[in-house]
């Protein structure tokens, strides 16, 4: 057993080696030691399932670099570092940022819309990556916004989007800045109310 563990622990970090760095040249180790270990066990070895690694193995890079993105974009109003943003910060987003739309429908599009402008994210992101990067919790209800509501904010994001683009860089404020101005304005008013808060209800 102890010849077992061993060949296991050395295709292990031969595995590793090749997932992490490429180095490709250690494949043929690999295969020994997961062949070895099956031989002392007296088991049964399957074929590798190479198109479904290579598949897996490309959607984790592709996963890793969209969270550098994100987390890059992020940077100016955030102090965290990517794995502390990936566990703790990126799990919540979502339900933050949709949270005025959430609580306020329709009245809620502006302060949204703000709210990606001031981290300095896209409608994609808040909608499409953001699951992609994120685990499903069973007990939490899904956060899903009426077509109409949607098509209003997506209409309100274009037409920011625009008006961001038509803006010349020069002598104007970041979006960052007017986004930060802009909410800092509007609580200034005597709105208390914690603008990104949001409840999930839990299924029973």
């Amino acid at each position: 057993m102890d010849n077992v563990a061993q060949a296991i622990s050395d295709a292990d970090i031969f595995g590793t080696q090749i997932q992490k760095n490429q180095r490709w040249e250690l494949l043929p180790y690999y295969a020994a030691m997961t062949c070895k270990a099956g031989k002392l066990c007296e088991g049964h070895v399957g074929f590798p399932s190479f198109p479904a690694w290579f598949g897996k193995n490309s959607t984790m890079r592709r996963n890793e670099k969209l969270i550098t993105e994100i987390h890059t974009k992020m940077k100016p109003t955030l102090t965290v570092g990517k794995k502390t943003f990936r566990m703790d910060v990126l799990p919540f987003l979502k339900e933050i940022l949709l949270g005025s739309l959430v609580r306020d429908g329709a009245k809620g599009i502006d302060r949204t819309v703000k709210a990606l402008k001031l981290y300095n994210l896209s409608k994609d992101d808040l909608f499409v990556n953001f699951d992609k990067l994120t685990l499903q919790d069973p007990k939490k209800k899904k956060i899903e916004l009426p077509k109409t509501l949607s098509t209003s904010f997506t209409k309100a994001w274009n037409k920011e989007e625009r008006k961001l683009k038509g803006k010349s860089n020069s002598g104007k404020k970041s979006k960052i800045v007017e986004a930060a101005e802009e909410i800092e304005t509007e609580e200034s008013e005597g709105n208390e109310e914690n603008m990104f808060e949001v409840e999930i209800e839990t299924e029973e």
